[in-house]
């Protein structure tokens, strides 16, 4: 725990954003009992994640995405981290999912690349800036399978050296897996090793 964020914490105490509560000095984005409703990671073929878009970790998603609470990021990475330290995978860098500069400049940040800066941190890893958005696409949530598909085909390019290098594709939630999976033939084409998969939450009310 860095002691001037809990010095900070004790001094101007902030609400979680999941239920208002106020948090303690210890505690960092989101209150423990939110925290608590917030399953570990699970592994399903190559994606980790946190649970289904839902409940708390629903508010957890939206408050770090469109709400500006950026400490969200903080215990969400950390229980991604765990997870990957216990299966012991064997890992590079961690990449985050680019968002296209027309809605970095909208939103302020990406979300993913603040997932993936606290990810690193826990694995002592770097983050690696290997995908730019050559185009804008159109928010996926609005679109069946086959038209995120087509939404995202060709939309990544690989701006950097990723030859032999074993990369977690960090993305905020998965959906239809359309976008990631865009991203990650980009990167194997590019000479990675090997691309897995991680997000804080999976949607299950994807639309065929």
């Amino acid at each position: 725990m860095n002691p001037l964020r809990v010095a900070l914490n004790a001094l101007l105490p902030t609400r979680c954003p999941l239920c208002s509560a106020y948090l303690s000095a210890s505690e960092i984005g989101i209150c423990s009992a939110c925290l608590s409703q917030i399953p570990d990671a699970t592994l399903e073929g190559d994606l980790l994640h946190l649970g289904n878009y839902h409940g708390a970790l629903e508010r957890a998603a939206r408050a770090l995405k469109f709400g500006k609470n950026r400490e969200v990021a903080v215990p969400l990475a950390a229980k991604l981290a765990a997870g990957i330290t216990g299966l012991g995978w064997l890992v590079d860098a961690v990449v985050p999912l680019p968002v296209h500069a027309s809605r970095a400049r909208v939103r302020g940040y990406n979300q993913s690349e603040v997932i993936a800066t606290h990810l690193a941190r826990g694995l002592k890893i770097p983050v690696l800036h290997a995908l730019k958005r050559t185009r804008a696409t159109y928010t996926q949530a609005r679109l069946d399978r086959s038209e995120r598909e087509q939404n995202v085909k060709g939309a990544f390019a690989v701006t950097g050296s990723v030859a032999g290098l074993s990369l977690l594709l960090l993305d905020d939630v998965y959906t239809s897996g359309a976008t990631a999976t865009e991203a990650t033939y980009a990167l194997i084409e590019a000479g990675a090793k090997r691309v897995r998969i991680v997000t804080i939450s999976r949607a299950t009310n994807v639309r065929q």
